[in-house]
């Protein structure tokens, strides 16, 4: 009997023709906002750092489960827009993924944020107000 094998081989790399890859990072998140953002000083302007809860998708008996996502905004508008975030708020970023690098008492920390370059507030959670006092 014959081998009916269908798999086909992925073509082999030519060594001496360069491939041209093109890169790509990009991050675009729709989540609440659950740090109010906060603006640092830099010498050479101002930083805005928050973070964002994106649920993940869950089975419907399953615990809810998010993750967080550390942004920061360095360019005017983004940053403008990013200081009137609330915690609450449902905002959707684009952006890229930055790893940054510093000593702290603990030791070396790199953590991965996204370094936003657009930020649009889509829903404001209606404020509760204080029950009003009975006569």
């Amino acid at each position: 009997m014959e081998n009916m094998e269908t798999t086909e081989r992925a073509p082999e790399l030519e060594e001496s023709a360069p491939l041209e890859v093109r890169h790509l990072n990009g991050v675009h998140v729709v989540g609440r906002v659950s740090a109010a953002p906060e603006v640092r000083p830099l010498p050479g302007g101002e930083l805005v750092v928050w973070r964002m809860a994106v649920e993940r998708p869950r089975a419907t008996d399953a615990p809810r489960r998010s993750d967080w996502i550390g942004c920061t905004a360095s360019e005017q508008t983004p940053r403008s827009v990013a200081r009137d975030l609330r915690v609450g708020d449902v905002a959707e970023i684009r952006g890229v993924l930055r790893r940054r690098f510093w000593r702290s008492r603990n030791g070396p920390m790199t953590p991965l944020e996204v370094e936003v370059r657009g930020v649009v507030p889509l829903v404001r959670p209606a404020r509760r107000t204080p029950a009003s006092p009975g006569p």
